[in-house]
């Protein structure tokens, strides 16, 4: 199996993390960074964009959800996700979290579009906010998330290294306390959340 996957994107990270949780040794990792239409990435996933992972000459998967669903199954015996089998709760953080990453993303490329001279302040504020609203909904819930790790640890980890890494100025820490101390605990300098660095 062949990984494409960017550096920078939370979302390949966070298959690249699930990989070393479930101490899969078959994946080969190749940087492809979407924005150059490599023909690689293209013949394997027409939307373009990574993390993608070819299985065989005949078929890939795109999406980090379906990417992480599979392998384990394939590989952790479901150990990710059966937790939320039945768990509308959990299920509900889980989707709120991807949400809000997705929103962190979007808010991204909309920031690089000063550069360009087209970017918006409508959707500038519309993605902030929608990212306070997400944390917000987030540390109130955090209590669901059980002790053992689901793929809503890894997709939380994600987002708050995220938030950090791209966007300091929300000064996410200091107004959300307590994610911010899930985060120090479980995710900073622990193993299982540990991929190469990023650029």
């Amino acid at each position: 199996m062949e990984l494409l996957y960017s550096d920078a994107s939370p979302f390949a990270r966070a298959v690249r993390i699930v990989i070393r949780q479930l101490a899969i040794d078959n994946v080969k990792e190749t940087i492809s960074h979407p924005f150059n239409n490599e023909p690689l990435l293209l013949h394997a996933n027409p939307l373009g964009k990574v993390p993608c992972l070819i299985i065989d000459d005949q078929q890939a998967l795109m999406d980090s959800e379906l990417i992480c669903d599979y392998l384990d199954r394939h590989w952790g015996e479901n150990t990710l996700h059966q937790t939320m089998d039945n768990n509308w709760s959990l299920r509900r953080f889980f989707t709120l979290t991807k949400g809000g990453l997705e929103l962190a993303v979007a808010y991204q490329q909309e920031k690089l579009r000063k550069e360009q001279q087209c970017q918006s302040a409508f959707w500038l504020t519309r993605f902030s906010h929608g990212i306070q609203r997400s944390l917000i909904e987030l540390e109130q819930a955090i209590r669901v998330l059980p002790d053992s790790p689901t793929i809503a640890h890894v997709f939380l980890g994600c987002c708050c290294d995220y938030l950090s890494f791209r966007h300091s100025e929300l000064h996410w820490q200091q107004a959300f306390p307590v994610l911010a101390n899930w985060f120090e605990n479980n995710c900073r300098g622990n193993e299982w959340f540990t991929t190469k660095p990023r650029v």
